[in-house]
């Protein structure tokens, strides 16, 4: 594991006006590991157009993840679509998919 990615949780509070504001803190900055995407067979398929926002990882199991809503991995803001727990060796593959806002 040699990249570094923050993972962060989404906060919603009241300003004076009244209005809701979202914001991002931080709640675990932590080593991972980018995984391969898999390509089945040498034709091209509709997946391949989207393999530029999505992102599998690989990190080791902390139960601070649970509240995580999203990452920031290479500079660039995800948000968590899918959190598989790997039993055997206590790490977490992680896919994350880029975020528009």
């Amino acid at each position: 594991m040699r990249e570094r990615i923050l993972f962060q949780k989404k906060e919603v509070t009241q300003s004076k006006s009244g209005a809701e504001v979202v914001s991002y803190s931080t709640i675990l900055s932590t080593k991972c590991h980018k995984l391969k995407e898999s390509n089945i067979g040498s034709e091209v398929n509709a997946e391949e157009e989207f393999y530029g926002t999505s992102v599998r990882i690989q990190v080791r199991s902390n139960p601070i993840l649970v509240e995580a809503t999203q990452a920031i991995f290479r500079g660039n803001r995800y948000r968590i679509v899918l959190q598989d727990n790997i039993i055997q060796d206590r790490s977490i593959i992680i896919t994350l998919r880029k975020d528009n806002e």
